[in-house]
């Protein structure tokens, strides 16, 4: 199996799919379900995945010999890599991936990595888009076909980028004539800005959003929200070039979209946003160094928007329960609170992580293991850098003792947050992700004197409080039936939070005086409240079944 490497080569000889496998016409004639066929499909991927195409090919071949099927989307990877080696033999290459494309197991989600695997290997648009036409072309023959949002604005960009604009606007016509203008033109404007080869034309988010406030106008078709969906699409396709500037005007637009007309920013919408406000401020509050604070703050965009101000319009659309929606579930509320507590978190802002943890209950939502994982992350993180720091600074004043330079002190000052939320006289091994995380969570627990900490008020909270492993927040191991995870222990780690964050210049105000800090802190959390859960507003509360989830099927993940 040259020249496939050697750790790979033991891998397949382990699992035995080097030998000659005697199979039955019958056994031949479906793809096998076995560790065999399923080690040769990883290896593919990952051969795929690493640039190496010889090697997967070479892998391939043996496991046809093999006797095993191949998945029709690794037939189809296999197909566009012969393409790129062999371009003359197209017309033929385009036949057999109608073929994969016939089988109902090769669906919608399967076609983005495909388009993604052809564009590492250098084809360009016009190459692509003959392919994506065979798909649609083949699951069109089935009048219940409908394909998705983002794969009609992935084929879009493509022509817009091989300068089809005309063709562009045909697929949106074919495609979604019953939820666009006629005209189209409009949407074809605000397609053209967002894909031009020029990413640092000054006058696209000009036209930008003069495209998406004319199209606003225009909209008065009550089903006229899954428009949103295409935009989201495009979203986050900013988001992953980092075009800061064009997300969020667009995420702009689709917030003065859902003002005046039914196309409504939703969950899907809030989560993208989270994420690109996490990548862009993350960075300057994490940085200590002021001068290298001030150059990374100057990236950020005038248009950005800080996470707290995208929790409160979050709240505003997808909670606000005046705008009801087919998608508004519960698993995508707590899926967007969960992007919100990670965002706010990589913010420091403590407050504003307490106001969404909040939510989980206000909201009648289930708290998940992730959101205890991130909260004790975060937090784990911040004790090991307070820790170096002290650590420097006893370092640094026992050379000065040493010089003469300055008086020994009777004692050596240790972490402010070892010491509220590990314990000052504890032993605790930092390197310890577990041991941490336990301890954190039993600090949770406990009452803090100095911010009297509200008490649990759920029964069963109070009867058997059930607290998560490192193991279950890492999903390594699955919590029982009908658990329930508790909020409380991150809330009160929240409150502990802010107080620790106060302001070096004001932490004599709060030191050895508890009613200066229990009031220092809860104003702070009240007017997190204010500003990002608006007044008046009738939200929606699930009552989340928690006991009763049903685990998402797992796909092939590219």
């Amino acid at each position: 199996m040259e020249p496939v490497t050697k750790a790979l080569r033991e891998m397949v000889l382990v699992s035995g799919l080097s030998s000659n496998v005697s199979l039955d016409a019958k056994r031949k004639d479906k793809v096998a379900v076995s560790s065999q066929h399923l080690a040769f499909e990883n290896i593919i991927l990952l051969l795929t995945h690493h640039g190496r195409y010889h090697e997967a090919g070479v892998v391939h071949g043996n496991m046809l010999d093999a006797g095993f099927i191949p998945s029709p989307a690794t037939n189809a990877d296999m197909l566009v890599i012969a393409l790129a080696a062999d371009p003359s033999d197209e017309r033929a290459i385009h036949t057999e991936l109608a073929e994969c494309f016939k089988r109902s197991i090769f669906a919608d989600q399967d076609l983005p990595p495909l388009i993604s695997l052809m564009k590492r290997l250098g084809h360009p648009p016009s190459v692509i888009i003959p392919v994506v036409g065979i798909y649609l072309a083949v699951k069109t023959q089935d009048p219940s076909y409908r394909p998705t949002q983002g794969l009609i604005s992935d084929f879009v960009e493509l022509q817009m980028q091989a300068g089809m604009e005309q063709e562009a606007r045909i697929t949106l016509r074919q495609y979604h004539g019953r939820t666009l203008d006629a005209s189209l033109e409009n949407q074809a404007e605000l397609l053209s800005s967002l894909t031009g080869h020029d990413e640092n034309d000054a006058e696209a988010d000009t036209r930008l959003v003069r495209a998406g406030l004319r199209l606003a106008t225009q909209r008065d078709d009550p089903d006229a929200g899954v428009d949103v969906h295409i935009l989201n699409a495009i979203l986050h396709r900013q988001i992953a070039h980092e075009r800061w500037e064009l997300a969020f005007a667009l995420y702009g637009v689709l917030v003065e979209l859902g003002a005046r007309t039914p196309v409504r920013p939703d969950g899907e919408t809030f989560q993208a946003v989270f994420y690109a406000t996490t990548l862009l401020y993350k960075p300057v509050v994490a940085t200590r160094n002021a001068a290298r604070k001030q150059e990374l703050a100057q990236r950020v965009p005038e248009n950005a928007v800080p996470p707290w101000r995208v929790f409160q319009d979050m709240m505003r659309w997808q909670f606000n329960k005046a705008y009801e929606r087919p998608d508004s579930s519960a698993a995508l509320a707590q899926a967007s609170l969960v992007s919100a507590l990670r965002a706010l978190l990589a913010t420091e802002d403590y407050a504003g992580t307490w106001v969404a943890l909040r939510q989980f209950a206000e909201r009648g939502l289930a708290v998940p293991p992730q959101a205890y994982l991130y909260v004790v992350r975060h937090l784990t993180k911040q004790i090991r850098n307070s820790v170096a720091a002290t650590h420097a600074e006893v370092s640094s004043y026992a050379a000065a003792v040493e010089r003469g330079t300055v008086q020994p002190r009777e004692r050596d000052p240790i972490s402010r947050w070892y010491a509220h939320l590990i314990g000052e006289d504890s032993t605790l091994d930092l390197a310890d992700d577990a041991a941490v995380a336990a301890r954190l969570l039993a600090r949770g627990q406990e009452p803090i004197e100095e911010l009297a900490d509200p008490p649990s008020t759920s029964e069963q909270d109070a009867a058997a409080p059930i607290l998560p492993t490192y193991a279950h927040m890492t999903l390594k191991k699955v919590l029982p039936p009908r658990t329930f995870l508790p909020p409380t222990p991150l809330e009160n780690l929240m409150r502990r939070a802010v107080l620790l964050s106060a302001p070096k210049a004001k932490r004599w105000e709060y030191d050895g005086r508890p009613e200066q800090a229990r009031a220092m802190v809860q104003e702070k959390l009240d007017e997190a409240w204010r500003a990002m859960v608006p007044e008046g507003l009738e939200y929606w509360t699930w009552r989340q079944d928690w006991r009763r989830v049903v685990p998402a099927r797992h796909r092939r993940r590219r």
